[in-house]
């Protein structure tokens, strides 16, 4: 038995003992060649593992990059308008001062946080137009690969989709408001002037590095998720699932790496497809599988 013999039937051991015995190994194929099958004696369920699956994960991570930077950029706009609104906001407390009163006190994170019925309106108006934007891009980068000579537009399953991220999302705005503010409030102590506003900063900074970089990428996944769903329904019959393949990837993830189902199926995880919205969290947060489509299981 040579190399890649063995490294498949480790292969075929791992995927049976995440699948909790549940599945019967049926039989594999091309062994030599690296690809594998295993599948389901009751089920039309299957796993097949390509040479050419990172390559194919690696063109849709390129694509993907650039629906994020939607996301990012939508983030920082309502970011950035909330910053210069608190900042102007300390800088009018302190001229205020400057002019009742010498001996004013240090205002404190509450006196100059920016408006959040504002950021909420704000946060939803940019995101609404960049789940839009997001998804006809995301759907355009998939014409001419998984969707053979069929259009999908950010319409019906797109219309729809947008609506459960949307609701999805509801508490984000006012849980990044507590979280600036716990920060603020924790910085705001026997500073001046320049110490709170530099506070602001790098309250924003953690923001952008934090929270907000994480709600891109999941917002990101799910979108292109959606899209690839509809590409994949539009012309093929079954779908598979790849995950990144590293170290990153969650075990739950790596367990259906290779999994073809039917294409109006969910994969052995429970989700539709990488970033379906009606998983739980822990299933589509930070999520940078992809879905692929197939003639035969």
């Amino acid at each position: 038995m040579n190399l890649t013999q063995r490294t498949n039937f480790r292969l075929i051991e791992q995927v049976a003992a995440c699948r909790s015995n549940r599945l019967a190994i049926s039989g594999f194929r091309d062994v030599a060649s690296n690809e594998v099958l295993i599948s389901n004696l009751n089920t039309v369920k299957s796993i097949t593992v390509k040479p050419t699956d990172r390559e194919t994960v690696k063109r849709h991570e390129r694509r993907r990059e650039r629906v994020k930077k939607i996301y990012d950029a939508a983030l920082h706009k309502v970011l950035d308008r909330a910053k210069r609104e608190s900042l102007n906001r300390l800088a009018g407390l302190y001229a205020t001062a400057a002019n009742e009163a010498a001996n004013a006190t240090t205002p404190v994170a509450a006196d100059f946080m920016f408006s959040a019925d504002e950021f909420s309106e704000s946060f939803f108006g940019e995101m609404r137009q960049a789940g839009r934007d997001a998804f006809k891009v995301s759907a355009r980068g998939l014409v001419g690969s998984e969707l053979r000579g069929k259009r999908i537009t950010a319409r019906g399953l797109g219309a729809e989709f947008l609506i459960k991220r949307e609701n999805l999302l509801k508490d984000v705005p006012d849980e990044i408001y507590q979280d600036i503010a716990g920060r603020l409030e924790a910085a705001a102590a026997g500073e001046g002037e320049a110490g709170l506003a530099d506070a602001i900063r790098s309250a924003f900074d953690q923001t952008y590095e934090g929270r907000a970089e994480t709600v891109a990428r999941t917002e990101t996944a799910s979108v292109y998720g959606a899209a690839s769903q509809a590409a994949v329904e539009a012309d093929y019959a079954f779908k598979r699932w790849l995950s990144a393949s590293d170290a990153d990837v969650r075990d739950s993830h790596a367990a259906v790496n290779g999994e073809v189902v039917p294409v109006d199926e969910v994969f052995s995880n429970g989700l539709a497809y990488p970033g379906d919205p009606s998983g739980p969290p822990e299933e589509v947060i930070n999520c940078r599988c992809v879905l692929v489509g197939e003639d035969a299981p």
